[in-house]
């Protein structure tokens, strides 16, 4: 049986792989149940009435309805949020603009890559990518102080196909 220890600032755990699964599945209920449409003003205002400082995160495509991203940080309320917006510090807006179309695939695969683009370019690629994002996503997330990565990447390896992670 593989044993994943996860730790934290006071504390060491260990898991069998089964058991991070369940917990795994768990948390996406969780986050599937409080999901809300992936538009910047009302993720902010959910933020604020419903903090989460550390935690995983899920985004799902409406139409057909699936997880197509999985995430985690640390410092999830105060810099991860508003980072889904911007093509030069979310690796996920800049897969998504390129499913879309929005930038080429292997021109600006990379942040460095977006860095030959205007701003204005910029500006109006994740505008365009804020008017998706309102339009087809959902996002939702819970809180987890230690066990992020393992819970991130029990919720990848369920759902590879779809996912945009990899």
């Amino acid at each position: 049986m593989t044993q994943v220890a996860l730790s934290g600032p006071r504390s060491c755990l260990s898991l069998d792989q089964r058991t991070i699964d369940s917990l795994a599945r768990k948390c996406l209920e969780t986050m599937a149940r409080r999901r809300i449409r992936m538009e910047l003003p009302e993720v902010r205002r959910r933020y604020q009435t419903d903090p989460c400082p550390s935690g995983v995160y899920c985004i799902w495509s409406q139409r057909p309805e699936r997880l197509i991203y999985v995430g985690q940080s640390r410092e999830l309320q105060s810099k991860r949020v508003g980072s889904l917006w911007r093509l030069t510090a979310h690796t996920f807006a800049r897969k998504y603009a390129m499913s879309l179309g929005l930038v080429g695939s292997h021109t600006h695969s990379h942040a460095r890559s977006l860095s030959a683009l205007s701003p204005q370019r910029c500006r109006h690629i994740e505008s365009g990518l804020a008017e998706a994002y309102a339009r087809s996503l959902l996002v939702g997330w819970i809180e987890i102080s230690f066990g992020r990565t393992e819970i991130e990447e029990a919720l990848i390896k369920m759902h590879r196909d779809p996912v945009l992670n990899s």
